[in-house]
């Protein structure tokens, strides 16, 4: 399980109130993409 499963399944749970943990979901998924995009680049390179 990887955070943002991690982070979904809790929202999903309702483990912890959504509007608490929604902008950890929103700044996990920006993280992804920005080192996804890195790894993408540095792989080109």
């Amino acid at each position: 399980m990887n955070l943002l499963s991690g982070l979904e399944f809790i929202i999903e749970e309702k483990l912890v109130m959504e509007k608490i943990i929604s902008s950890l979901l929103e700044e996990a998924k920006e993280l992804t993409a920005i080192f996804f995009s890195s790894r993408k680049t540095a792989i080109e390179k």
